[in-house]
Protein backbone atom coordinates (compact mmCIF):
# COMPACT_ATOMS: atom_id res chain seq x y z
CA UNK A 1 0.00 0.00 0.00
CA UNK A 2 1.37 3.41 -1.02
CA UNK A 3 2.14 5.78 1.79
CA UNK A 4 0.56 9.19 2.15
CA UNK A 5 3.94 10.84 1.59
CA UNK A 6 4.57 8.91 -1.64
CA UNK A 7 1.04 9.63 -2.82
CA UNK A 8 1.53 13.34 -2.33
CA UNK A 9 4.86 13.15 -4.13
CA UNK A 10 3.22 11.31 -7.04
CA UNK A 11 0.44 13.89 -7.23
CA UNK A 12 3.03 16.68 -7.19
CA UNK A 13 4.98 15.05 -10.04
CA UNK A 14 1.84 14.52 -12.13
CA UNK A 15 0.82 18.14 -11.53
CA UNK A 16 4.27 19.30 -12.56
CA UNK A 17 4.15 17.23 -15.75
CA UNK A 18 0.69 18.58 -16.59
CA UNK A 19 1.83 22.14 -15.91
CA UNK A 20 4.91 21.73 -18.09
CA UNK A 21 2.73 20.18 -20.80
CA UNK A 22 0.32 23.10 -20.64
CA UNK A 23 3.21 25.55 -20.85
CA UNK A 24 4.61 23.69 -23.85
CA UNK A 25 1.22 23.68 -25.62
CA UNK A 26 0.80 27.38 -24.87
CA UNK A 27 4.26 28.10 -26.25
CA UNK A 28 3.48 26.14 -29.44
CA UNK A 29 0.18 28.04 -29.88
CA UNK A 30 1.91 31.39 -29.34
CA UNK A 31 4.60 30.50 -31.84
CA UNK A 32 2.03 29.31 -34.37
CA UNK A 33 0.01 32.49 -33.91
CA UNK A 34 3.16 34.57 -34.34
CA UNK A 35 4.03 32.71 -37.55
CA UNK A 36 0.49 33.15 -38.83
CA UNK A 37 0.60 36.87 -38.02
CA UNK A 38 3.94 37.26 -39.79
CA UNK A 39 2.60 35.40 -42.84
CA UNK A 40 -0.49 37.59 -42.92
CA UNK A 41 1.59 40.74 -42.62
CA UNK A 42 3.85 39.61 -45.44
CA UNK A 43 0.77 38.79 -47.51
CA UNK A 44 -0.71 42.24 -46.87
CA UNK A 45 2.57 43.91 -47.81
CA UNK A 46 2.75 41.86 -51.01
CA UNK A 47 -0.90 42.62 -51.79
CA UNK A 48 -0.18 46.34 -51.52
CA UNK A 49 2.86 45.95 -53.79
CA UNK A 50 0.87 44.05 -56.43
CA UNK A 51 -2.01 46.52 -56.19
CA UNK A 52 0.39 49.41 -56.67
CA UNK A 53 1.97 47.63 -59.64
CA UNK A 54 -1.42 47.07 -61.29
CA UNK A 55 -2.57 50.65 -60.73
CA UNK A 56 0.73 51.97 -62.12
CA UNK A 57 0.45 49.88 -65.28
CA UNK A 58 -3.26 50.60 -65.79
CA UNK A 59 -2.76 54.34 -65.35
CA UNK A 60 0.37 54.54 -67.46
CA UNK A 61 0.06 57.08 -70.31
CA UNK A 62 1.76 54.58 -72.64
CA UNK A 63 1.04 50.90 -73.13
CA UNK A 64 3.68 48.76 -71.48
CA UNK A 65 4.57 45.60 -73.42
CA UNK A 66 4.19 42.30 -71.49
CA UNK A 67 7.95 41.74 -71.49
CA UNK A 68 8.37 44.85 -69.34
CA UNK A 69 6.24 43.38 -66.56
CA UNK A 70 7.92 41.61 -63.64
CA UNK A 71 7.95 37.84 -63.35
CA UNK A 72 5.84 36.72 -60.40
CA UNK A 73 6.52 33.79 -58.15
CA UNK A 74 3.97 30.99 -57.80
CA UNK A 75 3.11 32.13 -54.27
CA UNK A 76 2.12 35.55 -55.66
CA UNK A 77 -0.77 34.22 -57.74
CA UNK A 78 -3.32 33.67 -54.94
CA UNK A 79 -2.58 37.20 -53.72
CA UNK A 80 -2.84 38.61 -57.25
CA UNK A 81 -6.22 36.87 -57.63
CA UNK A 82 -7.55 38.57 -54.49
CA UNK A 83 -6.20 41.94 -55.64
CA UNK A 84 -7.80 41.58 -59.07
CA UNK A 85 -11.19 40.60 -57.63
CA UNK A 86 -11.11 43.55 -55.25
CA UNK A 87 -10.32 45.94 -58.10
CA UNK A 88 -13.06 44.52 -60.32
CA UNK A 89 -15.67 44.99 -57.60
CA UNK A 90 -15.24 48.76 -57.85
CA UNK A 91 -15.11 49.26 -61.64
CA UNK A 92 -17.20 48.57 -64.74
CA UNK A 93 -16.90 48.31 -68.50
CA UNK A 94 -13.63 48.42 -70.39
CA UNK A 95 -11.60 48.90 -67.21
CA UNK A 96 -12.50 45.33 -66.24
CA UNK A 97 -11.12 44.11 -69.58
CA UNK A 98 -7.89 46.00 -68.91
CA UNK A 99 -7.54 44.34 -65.51
CA UNK A 100 -8.08 40.90 -67.05
CA UNK A 101 -5.52 41.60 -69.78
CA UNK A 102 -2.98 42.75 -67.20
CA UNK A 103 -3.28 39.76 -64.85
CA UNK A 104 -3.09 37.50 -67.89
CA UNK A 105 0.19 39.13 -68.92
CA UNK A 106 1.38 38.64 -65.34
CA UNK A 107 0.85 34.89 -65.77
CA UNK A 108 -2.28 34.37 -63.65
CA UNK A 109 -4.43 32.37 -66.09
CA UNK A 110 -2.74 28.93 -65.65
CA UNK A 111 -3.15 29.31 -61.88
CA UNK A 112 -6.85 30.14 -62.35
CA UNK A 113 -7.46 27.13 -64.59
CA UNK A 114 -5.72 24.81 -62.12
CA UNK A 115 -7.56 26.19 -59.09
CA UNK A 116 -10.93 26.04 -60.86
CA UNK A 117 -10.39 22.32 -61.49
CA UNK A 118 -8.48 21.12 -58.43
CA UNK A 119 -8.57 23.75 -55.69
CA UNK A 120 -10.55 23.79 -52.49
CA UNK A 121 -14.09 25.13 -52.47
CA UNK A 122 -13.14 28.72 -51.59
CA UNK A 123 -10.21 28.91 -54.02
CA UNK A 124 -12.28 27.32 -56.81
CA UNK A 125 -15.02 29.91 -56.32
CA UNK A 126 -12.53 32.78 -56.43
CA UNK A 127 -10.93 31.41 -59.58
CA UNK A 128 -14.32 30.96 -61.25
CA UNK A 129 -15.34 34.48 -60.31
CA UNK A 130 -12.37 35.92 -62.19
CA UNK A 131 -12.57 33.44 -65.09
CA UNK A 132 -16.12 34.66 -65.63
CA UNK A 133 -14.65 37.95 -66.89
CA UNK A 134 -12.35 36.27 -69.41
CA UNK A 135 -13.19 36.06 -73.14
CA UNK A 136 -15.32 33.16 -74.29
CA UNK A 137 -12.45 31.09 -75.69
CA UNK A 138 -10.68 31.07 -72.31
CA UNK A 139 -13.68 30.73 -70.00
CA UNK A 140 -16.46 28.79 -71.70
CA UNK A 141 -15.28 25.20 -71.12
CA UNK A 142 -14.16 25.85 -67.55
CA UNK A 143 -17.43 27.58 -66.63
CA UNK A 144 -19.57 24.91 -68.28
CA UNK A 145 -17.75 22.21 -66.31
CA UNK A 146 -18.23 24.08 -63.03
CA UNK A 147 -21.90 24.74 -63.83
CA UNK A 148 -22.42 20.97 -63.70
CA UNK A 149 -20.52 20.60 -60.42
CA UNK A 150 -22.44 19.03 -57.50
CA UNK A 151 -21.58 22.04 -55.33
CA UNK A 152 -24.51 24.45 -55.78
CA UNK A 153 -22.52 27.60 -55.03
CA UNK A 154 -19.92 26.70 -57.63
CA UNK A 155 -22.82 26.22 -60.04
CA UNK A 156 -24.12 29.69 -59.24
CA UNK A 157 -20.67 31.27 -59.64
CA UNK A 158 -20.16 29.58 -63.01
CA UNK A 159 -23.62 30.55 -64.24
CA UNK A 160 -23.00 34.17 -63.29
CA UNK A 161 -19.88 34.10 -65.44
CA UNK A 162 -21.66 32.41 -68.35
CA UNK A 163 -24.44 35.02 -68.21
CA UNK A 164 -21.89 37.70 -69.10
CA UNK A 165 -21.30 36.06 -72.47
CA UNK A 166 -24.83 36.62 -73.74
CA UNK A 167 -25.05 34.39 -76.79
CA UNK A 168 -23.87 31.16 -75.14
CA UNK A 169 -26.49 28.37 -75.20
CA UNK A 170 -26.72 27.20 -71.60
CA UNK A 171 -29.98 25.28 -71.96
CA UNK A 172 -28.60 21.92 -70.84
CA UNK A 173 -26.86 23.48 -67.84
CA UNK A 174 -29.93 25.45 -66.80
CA UNK A 175 -32.11 22.34 -67.02
CA UNK A 176 -29.65 20.48 -64.83
CA UNK A 177 -30.43 22.98 -62.06
CA UNK A 178 -33.68 21.15 -61.43
CA UNK A 179 -31.67 18.66 -59.37
CA UNK A 180 -29.61 21.17 -57.42
CA UNK A 181 -29.40 21.12 -53.63
CA UNK A 182 -28.93 24.90 -53.51
CA UNK A 183 -31.80 26.72 -51.79
CA UNK A 184 -30.83 30.39 -52.05
CA UNK A 185 -33.78 31.33 -54.26
CA UNK A 186 -32.97 35.03 -54.55
CA UNK A 187 -29.38 34.34 -55.62
CA UNK A 188 -30.43 31.80 -58.23
CA UNK A 189 -33.20 34.07 -59.56
CA UNK A 190 -30.72 36.93 -59.93
CA UNK A 191 -28.33 34.76 -61.94
CA UNK A 192 -31.04 33.25 -64.16
CA UNK A 193 -32.43 36.69 -64.92
CA UNK A 194 -29.06 37.80 -66.28
CA UNK A 195 -29.34 35.44 -69.24
CA UNK A 196 -32.11 37.59 -70.71
CA UNK A 197 -34.75 36.70 -73.28
CA UNK A 198 -32.62 34.05 -74.98
CA UNK A 199 -33.04 31.89 -71.86
CA UNK A 200 -36.84 32.24 -71.67
CA UNK A 201 -37.71 28.88 -73.32
CA UNK A 202 -35.60 27.07 -70.74
CA UNK A 203 -36.88 29.23 -67.89
CA UNK A 204 -40.47 28.49 -68.95
CA UNK A 205 -39.65 24.78 -68.78
CA UNK A 206 -37.99 25.12 -65.38
CA UNK A 207 -40.98 27.05 -64.05
CA UNK A 208 -43.61 24.61 -65.26
CA UNK A 209 -42.19 21.10 -65.48
CA UNK A 210 -41.55 18.63 -62.69
CA UNK A 211 -38.45 16.56 -63.60
CA UNK A 212 -38.13 13.00 -62.36
CA UNK A 213 -35.67 12.26 -59.60
CA UNK A 214 -35.48 15.80 -58.23
CA UNK A 215 -35.74 16.54 -54.55
CA UNK A 216 -39.10 18.17 -53.80
CA UNK A 217 -37.68 21.11 -51.85
CA UNK A 218 -34.96 21.80 -54.41
CA UNK A 219 -37.42 21.45 -57.27
CA UNK A 220 -39.77 23.99 -55.71
CA UNK A 221 -36.85 26.33 -55.12
CA UNK A 222 -35.65 26.12 -58.74
CA UNK A 223 -39.16 26.61 -60.11
CA UNK A 224 -39.71 29.68 -57.95
CA UNK A 225 -36.32 31.14 -58.95
CA UNK A 226 -37.18 30.59 -62.63
CA UNK A 227 -40.52 32.39 -62.19
CA UNK A 228 -38.80 35.32 -60.49
CA UNK A 229 -36.23 35.47 -63.30
CA UNK A 230 -39.01 35.48 -65.90
CA UNK A 231 -40.53 38.49 -64.14
CA UNK A 232 -37.16 40.24 -64.10
CA UNK A 233 -36.70 39.72 -67.84
CA UNK A 234 -40.20 41.11 -68.35
CA UNK A 235 -41.16 39.74 -71.78
CA UNK A 236 -44.86 39.83 -72.71
CA UNK A 237 -44.47 36.39 -74.25
CA UNK A 238 -44.17 34.93 -70.76
CA UNK A 239 -47.66 36.03 -69.70
CA UNK A 240 -49.40 32.82 -70.80
CA UNK A 241 -46.95 30.64 -68.87
CA UNK A 242 -47.28 32.75 -65.73
CA UNK A 243 -51.08 32.80 -65.89
CA UNK A 244 -51.02 29.01 -65.90
CA UNK A 245 -48.83 29.05 -62.79
CA UNK A 246 -51.48 31.03 -60.89
CA UNK A 247 -53.33 27.71 -60.57
CA UNK A 248 -50.36 25.89 -58.99
CA UNK A 249 -51.06 23.93 -55.82
CA UNK A 250 -47.96 25.36 -54.13
CA UNK A 251 -48.66 28.81 -52.65
CA UNK A 252 -45.11 30.27 -53.02
CA UNK A 253 -45.25 29.45 -56.74
CA UNK A 254 -48.62 31.17 -57.13
CA UNK A 255 -47.25 34.18 -55.25
CA UNK A 256 -44.12 34.33 -57.40
CA UNK A 257 -46.19 34.11 -60.59
CA UNK A 258 -48.42 36.98 -59.40
CA UNK A 259 -45.38 39.16 -58.71
CA UNK A 260 -43.88 38.33 -62.10
CA UNK A 261 -47.11 39.25 -63.88
CA UNK A 262 -47.13 42.59 -62.08
CA UNK A 263 -43.61 43.29 -63.28
CA UNK A 264 -44.40 42.36 -66.88
CA UNK A 265 -47.47 44.60 -66.86
CA UNK A 266 -49.75 42.73 -69.25
CA UNK A 267 -53.35 43.78 -68.46
CA UNK A 268 -54.71 40.48 -69.76
CA UNK A 269 -53.82 38.96 -66.38
CA UNK A 270 -55.87 41.44 -64.32
CA UNK A 271 -59.02 39.27 -63.89
CA UNK A 272 -56.99 36.28 -62.69
CA UNK A 273 -54.94 38.41 -60.30
CA UNK A 274 -58.13 39.95 -58.94
CA UNK A 275 -59.48 36.44 -58.31
CA UNK A 276 -56.32 35.66 -56.33
CA UNK A 277 -57.37 38.26 -53.75
CA UNK A 278 -59.63 35.46 -52.44
CA UNK A 279 -56.81 32.88 -52.34
CA UNK A 280 -56.53 30.85 -49.16
CA UNK A 281 -52.85 31.79 -48.70
CA UNK A 282 -52.10 35.23 -47.24
CA UNK A 283 -48.81 35.48 -49.15
CA UNK A 284 -50.63 34.96 -52.45
CA UNK A 285 -53.28 37.57 -51.65
CA UNK A 286 -50.59 40.11 -50.76
CA UNK A 287 -48.62 39.49 -53.98
CA UNK A 288 -51.80 39.67 -56.05
CA UNK A 289 -52.67 43.06 -54.54
CA UNK A 290 -49.14 44.32 -55.20
CA UNK A 291 -49.32 43.13 -58.80
CA UNK A 292 -52.65 44.90 -59.32
CA UNK A 293 -51.04 48.03 -57.95
CA UNK A 294 -48.40 47.70 -60.67
CA UNK A 295 -50.99 47.14 -63.39
CA UNK A 296 -53.30 50.00 -62.25
CA UNK A 297 -56.32 48.69 -64.13
CA UNK A 298 -59.78 49.87 -63.04
CA UNK A 299 -61.25 46.43 -63.78
CA UNK A 300 -59.72 45.26 -60.50
CA UNK A 301 -61.28 48.03 -58.35
CA UNK A 302 -64.25 46.00 -56.99
CA UNK A 303 -61.96 43.16 -55.92
CA UNK A 304 -59.50 45.59 -54.31
CA UNK A 305 -62.28 47.32 -52.38
CA UNK A 306 -63.46 43.94 -51.08
CA UNK A 307 -59.87 43.13 -50.06
CA UNK A 308 -59.90 46.08 -47.66
CA UNK A 309 -61.93 43.83 -45.34
CA UNK A 310 -59.37 40.99 -45.48
CA UNK A 311 -58.44 39.46 -42.13
CA UNK A 312 -54.73 39.99 -42.85
CA UNK A 313 -53.37 43.51 -42.35
CA UNK A 314 -50.80 43.05 -45.14
CA UNK A 315 -53.52 42.27 -47.67
CA UNK A 316 -55.60 45.28 -46.61
CA UNK A 317 -52.56 47.57 -46.82
CA UNK A 318 -51.46 46.39 -50.29
CA UNK A 319 -55.03 46.56 -51.60
CA UNK A 320 -55.37 50.14 -50.33
CA UNK A 321 -52.03 51.01 -51.93
CA UNK A 322 -53.20 49.50 -55.23
CA UNK A 323 -56.39 51.60 -55.12
CA UNK A 324 -54.33 54.73 -54.54
CA UNK A 325 -51.87 53.91 -57.31
CA UNK A 326 -54.68 53.24 -59.78
CA UNK A 327 -55.82 56.85 -59.36
CA UNK A 328 -59.09 58.15 -60.77
CA UNK A 329 -61.95 55.97 -59.55
CA UNK A 330 -59.57 54.05 -57.29
CA UNK A 331 -58.54 57.17 -55.43
CA UNK A 332 -62.14 58.32 -55.17
CA UNK A 333 -63.13 54.95 -53.69
CA UNK A 334 -60.23 55.09 -51.23
CA UNK A 335 -61.24 58.54 -50.00
CA UNK A 336 -64.85 57.47 -49.56
CA UNK A 337 -63.85 54.35 -47.63
CA UNK A 338 -61.53 56.39 -45.38
CA UNK A 339 -64.64 58.00 -43.85
CA UNK A 340 -65.97 54.64 -42.65
CA UNK A 341 -65.42 53.03 -39.29
CA UNK A 342 -63.62 49.71 -38.96
CA UNK A 343 -60.51 48.12 -40.50
CA UNK A 344 -61.24 49.23 -44.06
CA UNK A 345 -61.63 52.88 -43.11
CA UNK A 346 -58.54 52.76 -40.92
CA UNK A 347 -56.29 51.27 -43.62
CA UNK A 348 -57.65 53.64 -46.27
CA UNK A 349 -56.91 56.64 -44.04
CA UNK A 350 -53.40 55.37 -43.33
CA UNK A 351 -52.55 54.93 -47.01
CA UNK A 352 -53.99 58.32 -47.92
CA UNK A 353 -51.90 59.94 -45.19
CA UNK A 354 -48.75 58.23 -46.50
CA UNK A 355 -49.56 59.35 -50.04
CA UNK A 356 -49.95 62.93 -48.83
CA UNK A 357 -46.55 62.83 -47.10
CA UNK A 358 -44.90 61.32 -50.19
CA UNK A 359 -46.38 64.12 -52.30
Amino acid sequence: MISEENLLLLIWKISLVLALGAIAIFAVLVAARARSTRRERRRQVRARELSALMHTVLQSPVDLPPECLPKLAKKDFPILLDVALEMIRTVRGSYVDQIIALVTHLGLYPHLALEAAQGGRASRRKALLLIGYYPDDRSRDILFAAARDPDPYLQITALRGLARHGEIDCSDVLRALAKTTQTNTLMLADVLGRFGETALPVLHDLATTVPDGADETARRHVRRAAIMAIGTIGALGSTTVLRGLLRERDAPLRAAAATALGRIGDPVAVPELAALLRDKAVEVRIRAAEALGELQDEIALPALVMALNDAAWGVRFRAAEALGRTGGKGLVALRAIARRDGPEGEIASQVLAEMAVAG
